[in-house]
């Protein structure tokens, strides 16, 4: 019983760097190499990093290839209805109408990104999370990126199975 005492003064009174436990469980987590999310076939991962562009609507690509949260899995919606939820190192894609959509991260907190969607284009979409007031619930965010960039996050990520 003194020894519980004890190991919750020393948590409590700054000796254990919160911030350091934090880090050292998320590397741990992310160098597991399991996921915590369902991953899509290859073939079909595969086949959207030629990152093809229908004709007649737009392609969104919503990446996720941040460090912060590895163990976290983030909801996210499309014009309100489940699209999916992200990992680290993870990519969400949908086809979509002409017009402007709604994106929301369901997180600590709900971040919501309207975009844009023109005939023949893609979209790419980058979800960041950040240490929130809780550690165990980051807060999230919403970022469209350049084309470029974007390229770049979907190559490092995996495709999420989507509902």
């Amino acid at each position: 019983m003194v020894q519980a005492a004890q190991w919750q003064v020393a948590w409590f009174d700054g000796s254990l760097p919160v911030k350091k436990l934090i880090a050292a469980v998320v590397l741990g987590g992310s160098l597991t190499g399991c996921s915590l999310v369902p991953l899509a076939e290859t073939p079909r991962d595969a086949e959207l990093k030629t990152f093809p562009v229908a004709p007649d609507s737009a392609g969104l690509y919503i990446f996720r290839n941040d460090a912060v949260g590895a163990l976290v899995r983030v909801e996210v919606k499309l014009n309100g209805e489940p699209l999916g939820r992200t990992a680290t190192q993870t990519y969400l894609y949908r086809q979509l109408a002409p017009g402007k959509h709604k994106i929301e991260s369901v997180s600590e907190n709900d971040e919501t990104l309207e975009v844009d969607a023109k005939v023949g284009t893609l979209l790419f979409v980058r979800q960041d999370l950040t240490l929130g007031t809780y550690p165990m619930f980051p807060a999230t965010r919403l970022q469209q990126v350049s084309e470029e960039e974007g390229k770049k996050g979907v190559l490092e990520s995996r495709l999420v199975k989507q509902r």
